[in-house]
């Protein structure tokens, strides 16, 4: 049921010539083939880990620059053949300069990846995605979206930032 061959122990002893070669080899052929199973299962783990990084920013998790690069040129293409809205609001954190140098790189960091959660939490609300651009810059991608739809998505983000206590440094914008 589970695929692997029973191990057999025999008396090697007892056989002779090609026989014996013969049961060194099967040996030789059944280890193989579990180290290259393995080496496979290992092979298809770390494609999966290097997919994600080629297309995750790797501070805050959201699709990096590249990324959201792509699935805009998507969105907008597929919105000008079904005659589709498409909606992209740009992020940027007031006065993020500040935060760093007041507080240090380490809690801006941390800073934008409580962002990057709101935005996430917003894109997912919507229906959307978002990606961050770089630095403090954001792209939210809401495909389907009106103008209205998307000034309504922004104003709830501005909103969830805006009353939203950031970690060692209070309000941010």
């Amino acid at each position: 049921p589970s695929g692997e061959l029973p191990v057999v122990q025999a008396d090697d002893t007892l056989l002779r010539g090609q026989a014996a070669m013969l049961r060194r080899l099967t040996n030789l052929i059944f280890i193989t083939m579990g180290e290259l199973q393995k080496a496979h299962s290992d092979l298809l783990k770390l494609n999966e880990k290097l997919s994600v990084m080629a297309e995750r920013d790797s501070l805050t998790g959201l699709y990096n620059r590249r990324k959201i690069d792509e699935r805009i040129n998507i969105a907008l293409d597929d919105a000008a053949k079904m005659g589709q809205k498409v909606s992209l609001i740009m992020v940027d954190v007031d006065h993020f300069k500040k935060v760093n140098d007041l507080y240090g790189h380490h809690t801006g960091d941390e800073v934008l990846r409580e962002i990057a959660d709101v935005l996430q939490a917003v894109a997912e609300a919507s229906g959307g995605c978002a990606g961050r651009w770089g630095g403090e810059e954001f792209f939210l991608l809401l495909p389907d979206t009106n103008e209205e739809e998307a000034m309504t998505a922004a104003e709830h983000l501005r909103m969830s930032v805006g009353k939203r206590s950031f970690s060692g440094v209070g309000k941010v914008t």
